[in-house]
């Protein structure tokens, strides 16, 4: 999550799915686009867009079966895509359906990862009340740090609320570009807001890579895409962080 646009959150998410199901890892990864304003997650897979595509909407709003709305990627890598009904996901879908669904098939996935807007609207809510982390990545600017403001009021709304256990996995710099004295001074205000959340800052950055941009209109992980390339060396060592800081967690 940030409140902020552009940041290359969804790119982040679709190739450490990749990664985590690929074959060294060989995880069993559900990706779920709650992101009505782009369905950028359902078109990088190459999924198909149709009126009729069952999505997060159909499940929670109309008492369809999770299980109806599961595409498979590739091997061990499903989705639950997104369509514009997923925009009129309000308050009437309640915390406690969205709960119940999710218990439903926790223990068919290692991992299962939401992918949500960068706009707060409800499902921002219904998200985090079922997380059990969250990732927040910025970029190397002032601009992304400070989104993070009003996400935090909602992530303690959320833990009060309903979902006490949630936890700030870590910040992690995507697109990060070392040369500029502004990136620098980022760093180490994200440093210290990593301190007040009680959080980490993750040790790998993902830099700036032309690959990582074209690997989601191909339709392709970045390592599968160009394994050589920054990108995929930058994603593999983030989801080694990734998996080594959830393993050390202990849940």
């Amino acid at each position: 999550m940030n409140e902020k646009g552009g940041l290359g959150k969804t790119s982040l998410v679709f190739n450490a799915c990749h990664v985590l199901s690929g074959n060294k890892k060989k995880k069993r990864v559900l990706a779920i686009d709650m992101d009505a304003q782009m369905a950028n997650l359902t078109y990088f897979t190459g999924t198909e867009k149709r009126e009729d595509l069952p999505t997060m909407y159909n499940v929670l709003l109309q008492g369809g079966d999770i299980h109806d709305a599961i595409v498979t990627v590739k091997e061990r890598f499903d989705l639950i895509p997104a369509t514009v009904n997923v925009a009129n996901i309000s308050s009437f879908a309640k915390v406690s359906r969205m709960r119940k669904v999710m218990d439903s098939i926790r223990d068919e996935y290692d991992y299962i990862i939401i992918d949500v807007s960068p706009s707060p609207n409800h499902c921002h809510t219904l998200a985090l009340a079922v997380s059990d982390y969250i990732l927040i990545p910025v970029n190397p600017d002032v601009t992304s740090l400070k989104a993070n403001e009003g996400m935090m009021e909602t992530i303690e709304e959320v833990r009060d609320s309903s979902n006490p256990r949630l936890k700030v996995l870590g910040i992690l710099f995507n697109k990060n570009e070392n040369r500029t004295n502004l990136g620098s001074k980022v760093r180490a205000l994200t440093e210290r807001f990593a301190e007040n959340l009680d959080t980490i800052v993750f040790d790998t950055k993902i830099r700036q890579n032309v690959a990582l941009s074209e690997c989601v209109a191909a339709h392709m992980g970045i390592t599968e895409y160009s394994p050589r390339s920054n990108g995929a060396k930058d994603i593999c060592a983030f989801v080694d962080e990734f998996v080594r800081r959830l393993e050390d967690d202990g849940r």
